[in-house]
C-alpha cells in the first residue's frame, strides 16, 4: 500500500502532462493527516487509486519495515 497526501486543493484526477504525485509509506503518514488510499504492485509498476480518502488517527509504533514490506509484530 501507499498514500496519496490529500486536501481540498488535490486534483481528483491526473494527466499526463501532470507532475507525478508525491506518495508516501505507511511509515511516513501523520496523525491528523488524510491520505487516498493507492493498491500497488510490489516492485510500484503497477498502481491503483481505490478513491477512499482515510485520516489517520493514531498509530502502533509496534511495526517493522523489511524490503518495502511492512510487517506489524
Amino acid at each position: 500500500f501507499e498514500f496519496l497526501p490529500h486536501d481540498d486543493s488535490s486534483p481528483t484526477t491526473l494527466s499526463r502532462d501532470s507532475p507525478p504525485p508525491k506518495l508516501v509509506d505507511l511509515a511516513d503518514v501523520e496523525i491528523g493527516k488524510s491520505y487516498e488510499l493507492i493498491i500497488s504492485t510490489y516492485s510500484g509498476l503497477c498502481r491503483y487509486r481505490v478513491g477512499d480518502i482515510l485520516q489517520i488517527k493514531q498509530m502502533n509504533q509496534s511495526f517493522r519495515k523489511r524490503l518495502k514490506t511492512l510487517l506489524n509484530c
